[in-house]
């Protein structure tokens, strides 16, 4: 990278060359009468090499990769709840956040260190806590909810900043993907709903768990499609890729597609990605449902 120690070392020595071939002329008298001539020319080419050195300067101005303060232009930190969101939007309007919940916290209803938002009420039967996961020894948050249903619902819900939704736009494609843990006798877990960014009510994709019969199933427009025999209190991984351009898109749990080329559930006049929640409900009276969530990823404006 050219600095500005290259460039003076170079000025100098087009002053000196300067110097010397004048000093040269000067003592040939044959050419005294093209000595004004000779002083224009190479001072044309000093002016040439001084402006590409400033060309070139100019164009790695911003380059100081070693400053350790340096922040990339491109890399855009967002926050939901006042937290600092593990989140990078690069120049072609993609963006990336992951969360583990490693630094994660939860006291009473509040999470914090995390890039959600947790919604829960411990007196309608609602609690969320962080713990250790037992293949692996790094953590997740379990997400818990009892009968009856009078106390409502556990949710936890992520909104990106108004600047990443503008720097994806519309008519992009979002992939989510996650791990979870279902436990529990009876309710349902929604998981996830993608809302639109510019209708917040409506939601493109529908997901939800029933812990009564294990049973995962998704919206295509109106109607459910199934996957069945998701066990209780194992691991799975869950995927989906929506294309906002054509309105559709693909769910996948472990690897399986579950569907594919289906239909957003609800309409929207822009079709954006604006919210992805995950909540507990409908867990009958003695009954009791718990999420584990881990290993987040959303990238979007692919």
């Amino acid at each position: 990278m050219l600095t500005f120690l290259n460039f003076f070392d170079l000025f100098d020595f087009a002053v000196v060359l300067l110097f010397l071939q004048l000093r040269l002329y000067e003592e040939d008298t044959r050419m005294k009468k093209n000595k004004k001539q000779l002083f224009r020319a190479l001072l044309a080419l000093w002016v040439s090499l001084a402006a590409l050195s400033c060309a070139s300067l100019g164009g790695e101005a911003f380059a100081w990769e070693d400053d350790p303060d340096f922040t990339p232009p491109d890399t855009v930190s967002a926050s939901s709840g006042g937290v600092p969101a593990a989140l990078k939007v690069s120049a072609s309007g993609t963006y990336e956040t992951r969360e583990d919940f490693e630094k994660a916290a939860v006291s009473g209803a509040k999470i914090s260190g995390s890039v959600f938002s947790l919604t829960s009420n411990p007196s309608g039967g609602g609690s969320a806590e962080i713990v250790m996961v037992e293949d692996g020894g790094s953590k997740a948050l379990k997400m818990t909810h009892t009968g009856p249903v009078t106390g409502g619902r556990t949710q936890l819900s992520y909104k990106p900043q108004g600047e990443v939704v503008s720097a994806v736009g519309v008519q992009k494609k979002v992939e989510i993907e996650f791990r979870f843990k279902i436990e529990g006798t009876n309710g349902t877990v929604s998981m996830p709903y993608i809302f639109y960014a510019s209708a917040p009510s409506n939601a493109g994709l529908t997901a939800s768990y029933n812990a009564g019969n294990s049973r995962f199933q998704v919206y295509n427009g109106g109607q459910q499609t199934a996957k069945d025999n998701v066990a209780k209190g194992e691991w799975h991984r869950f995927r989906a890729l929506l294309d906002y351009a054509s309105s559709t898109f693909e769910v996948s749990v472990d690897g399986e597609e579950v569907i594919s080329g289906a239909s957003f559930r609800q309409d929207a006049q822009t079709k954006d990605f604006g919210e992805i929640r995950f909540y507990l409900a409908n867990v009958s009276d003695g009954g009791a449902v718990s999420l584990y969530l881990d290993d987040l990823t959303i990238n979007a404006g692919l």
